[in-house]
């Protein structure tokens, strides 16, 4: 609390105190990020007009693929994974360096590990609204790729990431082994996004969509939810429609 110079919960301390093991420069880490994640809180309120639009459209394009390529991911990036997904070299670490002395990415490391993300919700809206679709497109199969063969992240994130690289089976597939890995662990409430997702993106044959549904149905019971439990049971009986799936940021 007194290196946050701020009034902070007995959660953030607890969390501080779990996460850096005792360790002193893992503290200092762990207090910078807080500190960062409140910043960006309050600077999610900031007018887009006091971050300078005008810096934002003339960053050269390599800074300009790696802040979009941010901007399509909801959580912190690994340095390795944005400037593999970006595409970048040698030019990658100019990159970095340009978004940051432009204020608007900043790099947080952790245990040896470098992650890189957009500062304010403000440019990350800005910033997302002006990426071309061919690099949407690209950047969500590049970064979904390279979670995938690391294997640590979150599949939700996974997901996302293929359904907006437009690669809608992967998307259903990934959705589907993640949930039925959550269904054996018995944590039902997780397991229904991807379930929910695996019934709108994959490829199935009617037995298999029969048995997505059948699992989305029990799952929703389970948690007391009748209706939506209703509505996913009498469904299976149903052949889906192929069709488009929706874009995903």
């Amino acid at each position: 609390a007194e290196m946050l110079d701020e009034d902070v919960g007995d959660d953030e301390v607890r969390r501080i105190a779990l996460e850096s093991g005792g360790v002193p420069q893992y503290i200092k880490e762990l207090v910078s990020q807080l500190a960062f994640e409140a910043g960006r809180e309050a600077e999610a309120e900031t007018e887009l007009n006091e971050i300078t639009v005008s810096e934002i459209s003339a960053l050269p394009d390599s800074a300009q693929r790696l802040l979009s390529l941010l901007a399509l991911c909801d959580e912190p990036l690994p340095d390795d994974v944005a400037l593999m997904a970006s595409g970048l070299s040698v030019e990658a670490f100019e990159a970095i360096s340009t978004l940051r002395a432009h204020h608007l990415v900043s790099v947080q490391g952790m245990q040896g590990m470098d992650t890189l993300q957009i500062g304010s919700e403000a440019v990350r809206d800005y910033v997302i609204d002006r990426i071309p679709e061919d690099w949407r497109v690209a950047f969500h199969g590049r970064v979904a790729a390279e979670m995938e063969a690391r294997g640590t992240y979150p599949a939700e994130s996974i997901v996302k990431h293929y359904a907006g690289a437009r690669l809608y089976k992967k998307a259903g597939l990934q959705a589907w082994l993640a949930a039925n890995e959550l269904l054996k662990a018995d944590r039902t409430n997780e397991a229904i996004w991807l379930l929910e997702k695996a019934k709108d993106y994959g490829e199935w044959t009617a037995t298999e969509r029969q048995r997505i549904l059948t699992h989305l149905g029990r799952a929703h019971a389970e948690l007391g939810a009748g209706p939506k439990a209703a509505e996913a049971f009498p469904r299976g009986r149903q052949r889906r429609v192929p069709r488009a799936g929706p874009r995903a940021d």
